[in-house]
């Protein structure tokens, strides 16, 4: 069975993805921070930092997923509508953005002043930016990775629609969903997260395979010829990701025909199995599925802390000791506040606030 405990593990590997490409794809931002790399230079670093962007079509794999599920468990005794799976997923994805955006907006005003500047001393748009929208209609965010939430709620939208063609189609929607960009303009684009196309394929997959029960077939699965089989398993996904990844860097400049997401999207699902299949050691299961359980708020606020706070990030300027800085930094602020959340009893009156619209829509 693909589980909530498998799922966490490929967060945690996600975040650690993202930490290493944000810091280190772009030459012009290592040389600014003067990291210095001990071992290997950092000509060979940033394209394996390019190709961790991955973590990005891991996440939204994972978010489709669970999604998937959710709206299809979601008859019974305590039936919802297609309305009211929606707002409860909204309220879900908002309700953990916007402590994080208090803590941004306070934070950033502290360390660079009046964040208003960069709303452009407009309500509106810090309003847009409250609610995760700013990246749709490209105006200011306060930090760039919430580009995410803005994808993240276009996911949510589309799960009902994408679930109804998986059940029409069933894996069939893959292929049509590879051919249908490459005559649809490329018109929604986001300043920090490329072209929203990239990730409709791998929605598409992520759907498709909790439609038809994919990943646990895949977790679940024995091999006939024991352990070396196993071996075999593993090597073949890992080398597989990899040549897929490579691929997709070699590429990227000239792909006319969103080859990219493709590849992003075959190399997501490769490393989920792995992860999820192979990465069971309490030594290496336990780690990841804690980062995992904190991945979202990490993911929502670590670009602050290099960015804004870049001098406490960066105090080393050696690559691996900035790494772990950030990461620490990260995780810290996650527990933080969580256990403030937990003592004010946020996530609670958020769930009332939740079922009492929903309620009043059943009425």
């Amino acid at each position: 069975m693909f589980t909530k405990a498998e799922t966490a593990r490929v967060k945690g590997i996600g975040i650690l993805l993202l930490l290493f490409h944000h810091l280190f794809y772009n030459v012009d931002f290592v040389e600014k921070t003067k990291m210095e790399f001990l071992f290997l230079s950092e000509d060979r670093i940033q394209p394996v930092a390019v190709m961790a962007r991955v973590c990005v079509w891991l996440f939204v794999f994972l978010s489709a997923y669970g999604l998937s599920l959710q709206y299809q468990k979601r008859g019974g005794a305590n039936s919802e509508s297609t309305l009211q799976f929606l707002i409860r997923r909204w309220f879900s994805l908002m309700k953990a953005f916007w402590p994080v955006y208090v803590f941004v907006f306070f934070g950033y005003w502290i360390v660079r002043g009046n964040p208003m500047r960069v709303y452009e001393n407009s309500v509106i748009r810090m309003i847009a930016d409250v609610f995760a929208v700013s990246d749709f209609f490209q105006t200011g965010l306060l930090s760039g990775v919430w580009w995410y939430m803005c994808l993240a709620q276009i996911i949510v939208l589309l799960i009902p629609l994408i679930d109804s063609l998986c059940e029409r189609l069933g894996m069939a929607v893959v292929p049509i969903g590879f051919l249908l960009p490459q005559f649809i303009p490329d018109s929604i684009h986001s300043k920090y997260g490329g072209s929203y196309l990239n990730y409709f394929l791998v929605i598409l997959l992520a759907a498709a395979c909790a439609k038809g029960d994919v990943l646990n077939n895949l977790m679940s699965r024995k091999m006939k010829h024991g352990k070396w089989s196993e071996v075999v398993f593993a090597t073949v996904l890992f080398l597989g990701a990899a040549g897929l990844l490579v691929l997709r860097f070699s590429i990227s400049q000239n792909d006319l025909w969103q080859i990219c997401g493709l590849l992003s999207a075959l190399a997501a699902f490769l490393i989920i199995v792995l992860v999820g299949r192979y990465f069971k050691a309490h030594v290496i299961s336990a780690p990841l599925e804690f980062l995992g359980k904190h991945s979202g708020n990490m993911f929502m606020v670590h670009a602050f802390f290099y960015g804004p706070c870049s001098a406490l990030v960066f105090w080393s300027h050696n690559a691996i000791l900035s790494y772990f800085t950030l990461l620490v930094m990260s995780l810290a602020f996650s527990i933080s506040i969580e256990a403030i959340k937990k003592w004010s009893k946020y996530n609670k009156r958020m769930t009332t606030v939740t079922n009492w619209v929903t309620s009043k829509l059943h009425a």
